[in-house]
């Protein structure tokens, strides 16, 4: 504004004072403007953090003088606080970057960033890592092992490990295993007695134990449990969607069972002689390369793997469970704050003395980075790995907030949190416009395997685009927290090219590459892939409209390699499935639960496309027969046998009652369906039923071909997971 109204009174001197004024005037505005934009480059604040550094520095030099009395910060924190004082005198008007050398910093405390952090919208304050190596460990590393019968021993100082209590152990980059048994697989129990203590005024009991009895053949494990180690032995049990995790109480040798304690177990699912378990943490079970075991003593065991070295192996133990915390309030949320080219590694969790009850999603766990009132706060080509729980939690309150293009992996729990699990008593601060782009997000579930990949609850308008997830055991993106019909606060969410795979590995059940719940008017799920969805007994779904799922839009999304169905509707109402590619499920295609007395959902436009099982499930209660939907416009083809069997047993009484009347059974010509290319040669044929073609190659990452490389997931994973397939008479290749 400023500059124009300098020309419009040129402009005016001109046509008084001549040409040469205009000349001289010319000149001095571009003076004036290049002198200007000088002063912006060179008045930046800029601070320097560097592992040479120094806390006492002003942290104005990149590097230390010649005299060595002042150079770079060695801490963020320093710089922080340096930010901080800088406030307090000056107005900010000039952009605030922390540059930050490559190397390795180790945090004695979470790095915490409040209001009084905050940058402003013109602006901001930039924490950047300089090259590609700028790492914050939440952890110590452990440099002095010794060999002791075949493992590696290291001694670590007893007042380390009571206050620390580790339960996790970071080698070369991955996580290593605590000792368990089995050591492949799971066991199940042979029955459960739940004894009551308190029961509350609730369907779950305040306070109860549960007698696990184990089956003959599964329970010498219990043997070998030493008195000392048996109150520090862990059971995850995995029953259908959710896990128990929980310290041993007691064992019964004379009738092979354990005690376990805590809350009652929930009765819509409880752990049962169809749950599988595993158990962990006691010395006789470090038996394979890989695994570790720690002494209350102080006496950390490790069983290397092939090619390990001593002298060349990085180990870390976790010290810290947040490595970041953005802690705003209601009237001053954290703002304006970016975080670009920063890894940040090793965190922690710790099992609370009464265990881990039942939670679905493992909700209220914690993740590396927590942000809480945050408003325009992003994370920009960031790494966060090596987790004890979650990576990052847009909690509560978080506005116009990101992260992208970044790589989130070796997860104790899942990738991205977004929203709380209860509703805000202000509405206000519900979490809203946050954006997951371009990222990668594998390899989760480690410690809590019923976690999500990203999960959103009570929050509204968000993006989760162009996303490599996969490797978790369980659900890709959850969107949605209530159960049913009431209001949700889950609406405006777009999910969209993501590439979502490798789910479930046959661990966990009742699961989704995208699963939803709740009314989700403005809610969008588009142009996605998602593949190789398998559960341990039911529901291995590609697209799960859950409990109360109404109003959402979902098309141009390819679904393939499903154990149970591409597409299945739990309940819900008026939700729009349309120009879907729908191949190889293995039990049947479409599934549909519960008839309403509404309509349930439009089915219109889709390529359904298979070779097993039956085209739409078949259901005790006759849901098809009774539940309004519209069903029309179909293609459907079964390249086995060419038969197509409807729920009336055949396309005339299926049609009589106003079912697909403008579908066809025909093949729609892909180049290459058994190599799961799914470009379409039989364009009349699409063109007929309406169906317009999408290139499902742009779901995922995008960008670089080191960055698409790198959303590949491993070689190795991939045939262990085929490998399941084919034990389990999927006999696809990928």
């Amino acid at each position: 504004m400023i500059n124009l109204i300098m020309l419009k009174t040129q402009r005016q001197l001109i046509s008084v004072n001549g040409p040469d004024c205009f000349r001289m005037l010319r000149f001095k505005l571009v003076f004036s403007v290049l002198l200007s934009f000088f002063t912006l480059q060179v008045s930046a604040l800029d601070l320097y953090v560097s592992v040479r550094g120094n806390d006492h520095w002003s942290g104005k030099l990149a590097k230390a003088n010649s005299a060595n009395t002042d150079g770079p910060f060695a801490s963020i924190t320093a710089a922080k606080e340096a930010i901080r004082k800088y406030k307090n005198t000056h107005v900010l008007n000039e952009q605030v970057t922390v540059f930050i050398e490559e190397g390795t910093y180790f945090l004695s405390e979470t790095i915490e960033l409040n209001p009084e952090d905050s940058g402003s919208e013109r602006y901001p304050v930039k924490y950047i890592g300089k090259g590609k190596g700028v790492v914050f460990i939440g952890g110590i590393p452990i440099e002095k092992w010794e060999s002791e019968n075949g493992l590696w021993v290291a001694i670590l100082d007893k007042s380390l490990v009571n206050q620390y209590h580790f339960e996790q152990l970071y080698i070369d980059g991955l996580r290593a295993q605590r000792a368990r048994t089995p050591n492949q697989g799971f066991y199940s129990p042979k029955n459960i007695k739940e004894t009551v203590l308190e029961k509350g005024t609730g369907s779950v009991a305040d306070k109860a134990e549960q007698q696990v009895y184990l089956r003959a053949g599964q329970s010498d494990w219990l043997k070998s449990i030493t008195g000392s180690e048996i109150n520090n032995a862990v059971v995850t049990f995995y029953h259908k969607w959710d896990n128990t995790r929980k310290y041993i109480a007691d064992v019964n040798l004379q009738d092979s069972s354990l005690t376990i304690k805590g809350k009652g177990m929930k009765p819509w699912n409880p752990i049962n002689e169809k749950s599988l378990y595993i158990a962990e943490n006691f010395k006789a079970a470090l038996d394979t390369a890989g695994e570790w075991y720690l002494e209350p003593s102080g006496r950390l065991y490790y069983m290397p793997l092939k090619d390990q070295k001593m002298d060349q192996v990085s180990a870390y133990v976790p010290t810290l469970q947040q490595l970041l915390v953005i802690n705003g309030n209601s009237e001053h949320p954290v703002s304006n704050v970016s975080f670009q080219n920063i890894a940040f590694k090793v965190s922690g969790y710790k099992l609370p003395l009464l265990g881990q009850d039942a939670v679905q999603l493992a909700a209220p766990t914690l993740a590396a980075i927590m942000l809480d009132y945050a408003d325009g706060v992003n994370f920009i080509n960031c790494e966060i790995a090596n987790t004890g729980a979650n990576a990052i939690w847009f909690r509560t309150g978080c506005l116009n907030s990101s992260i992208s293009q970044s790589y989130m992996h070796d997860l104790g729990a899942g990738g991205v949190k977004v929203g709380v699990f209860e509703v805000p008593a202000n509405r206000n601060e519900v979490t809203r416009n946050i954006t997951v782009d371009n990222c990668i997000i594998q390899s989760g579930g480690y410690i809590f395997p019923c976690a999500a990949g990203v999960a959103i609850f009570h929050a509204a308008d968000n993006r989760i685009r162009h996303n490599d997830i996969g490797d978790f055991r369980y659900t890709g993106v959850s969107v949605g927290w209530v159960w049913g019909y009431k209001e949700s606060l889950a609406t405006g969410n777009v999910i969209e090219y993501n590439h979502i795979h490798h789910l479930g590995w046959g661990e966990l059940s009742d699961m989704g590459g995208v699963y939803t719940l709740g009314i989700s008017p403005g809610t969008v799920i588009r142009n996605n892939v998602i593949h190789h969805v398998f559960s341990y007994t039911y529901g291995g779904w590609g697209l799960y409209t859950d409990e109360g799922s109404s109003n959402i839009l979902m098309e141009n999304n390819l679904v393939y390699l499903t154990k149970s169905t591409g597409f299945h509707q739990h309940y819900g109402e008026n939700n729009t499935i349309r120009n879907n590619i729908f191949a190889f499920g293995k039990e049947a295609q479409i599934q549909l639960t519960r008839p309403e007395d509404h309509l349930s959902f439009r089915l219109t436009n889709n390529i359904v496309y298979y070779n097993q099982g039956d085209l739409f499930q078949k259901n005790m209660n006759k849901s098809w027969e009774k539940t309004i939907t519209l069903i029309d416009s179909n293609v459907y083809w079964n390249s086995a046998n060419q038969t197509v069997a409807f729920p009336d047993g055949n396309s005339g009484a299926w049609q009589a009652k106003a079912h697909d009347l403008h579908s066809v059974i025909a093949d729609p010509g892909f180049v290459n369906a058994d190599k799961f290319d799914f470009r379409i040669k039989n364009r009349k044929l699409t063109d007929r039923i309406g169906f317009k073609t999408f290139d499902y190659k742009q779901a995922g990452v995008y960008g670089g071909a080191a960055w698409k490389n790198k959303a590949s997931l491993s070689q190795a994973k991939q045939k262990a997971f085929d490998l399941l397939l084919a034990n389990q008479d999927m006999k696809f290749n990928d």
